[in-house]
């Protein structure tokens, strides 16, 4: 894989970010006040993890019905849970929106491409980067992502997979608080991995 450093594609970017250090969970030897320090990063400050997990519990306790509920695929619970992931998702990127595009509340420190936003360009949907990527994140992105939940929960609903509750399985309750930010970041780093096969790249990646 070729250093980002000697890429020459680098040399338009407006931001170096310096070299990415890898998570120490993964690193060798084993350095553990170190995963310590980055498991804390993860949830014991104000962090992506913690405001997806606030967001997951306050979708599950308002919006969601009891899981006895989703056994079988009704569209009305499925909306539910499209909405659930919509309404935030379409909050928070409004927002960054308005404070980095509209209100350039951070110019251009730690922009990568310092060209803005393309309009009237035949390369994104609608000839519009902004509608392009608006469209595909909620046509394609949510849409596919609601299926997938929405197929977990009624196989938890139908005892096809696996369900832990604190009151029953207190241990791999609290576990899976040390597994889920680790498990992220394998997934990412694999899937990302995956996508860039040309094969997979053409048909799943290419258009992100």
């Amino acid at each position: 894989m070729t250093d980002i450093f000697d890429d020459p594609e680098s040399d338009r970017w407006n931001h170096h970010p310096g070299k990415v250090q890898l998570s120490p969970v993964f690193a060798w030897p084993p350095r553990p006040l170190a995963c310590l320090k980055w498991l804390s990063g993860a949830w014991l400050v104000l962090s992506t993890t913690t405001l997806a997990f606030a967001l997951a519990v306050l979708a599950y306790v308002t919006l969601l019905p009891p899981l006895s509920e989703m056994a079988s695929l009704d569209p009305g619970w499925v909306l539910r849970l499209w909405l659930a992931n919509l309404v935030p998702h379409c909050v928070l990127a409004g927002t960054l929106h308005w404070w980095l595009h509209m209100r350039r509340g951070q110019e251009r420190r730690t922009k990568y491409d310092a060209r803005e936003q393309a309009r009237d360009n035949g390369t994104f949907t609608f000839r519009s980067q902004v509608r392009d990527n608006m469209f595909w994140t909620i046509a394609s992105g949510i849409t596919l992502w609601t299926v997938m939940q929405a197929l977990v929960f009624w196989a938890m609903a139908n005892g096809l997979a696996p369900k832990v509750f604190f009151p029953s399985n207190p241990v791999w309750f609290a576990l899976w608080f040390v597994l889920i930010p680790i498990w992220s970041s394998l997934h990412f780093y694999w899937v990302h991995r995956l996508l860039h096969w040309p094969p997979l790249y053409r048909i799943a990646h290419a258009l992100h």
